[in-house]
């Protein structure tokens, strides 16, 4: 429920940032560019409390190995500021890689129990509350794994 809230908050801070204040959402949207993982960094960030630090992991290794392309794209002539071992690479891929399988698995099964947002109309909440009882034991067994891969991100 305390999750359900905090997705249905974000969805009405963003419509109403776009109704509002639309050059928040325009900047941002203007922000994201697939090539460079950068653009990432702001929304991972704000997610780290919520998901934990793997996706972050993740997107500095990436920013670590596209540093060339960054830093000339930028007009950049300093080194990169963070760096990591082939072995840690090697970890921290092997820990994202359970923490993707894991989650996405989870969030799969959510979407199709409840849509995207988690949010359905007052027809269809009895028909979303039976179909969340039938899989609440399978979405806490995900919902564990990827916990656990969380865990495993820290040793």
């Amino acid at each position: 429920m305390e999750q359900h809230e905090r997705v249905r908050l974000k969805k009405f801070y963003e419509l109403a940032s776009r109704k509002f204040n639309p050059a928040i959402p325009k900047a941002m949207d203007a922000m994201r560019d697939d090539a460079d993982p950068t653009s990432f960094i702001f929304h991972l960030v704000g997610r780290t409390s919520i998901v934990g630090l793997v996706p972050l992991r993740e997107l500095l290794i990436q920013i670590y190995e596209k540093w060339g392309f960054i830093s000339s794209k930028y007009d950049l002539d300093i080194p990169c500021p963070i760096s990591f071992t082939e072995a840690e690479i090697s970890r921290y891929r092997e820990i994202a890689q359970k923490y993707a399988e894991a989650y996405m698995e989870y969030d799969g099964l959510l979407t199709a129990l409840g849509g995207k947002d988690g949010w359905v109309s007052h027809e269809e909440f009895e028909e979303a509350m039976a179909r969340f009882k039938v899989h609440e034991a399978s979405l806490d067994g995900l919902r564990k794994r990827v916990q656990e891969s969380l865990c495993h991100s820290s040793e």
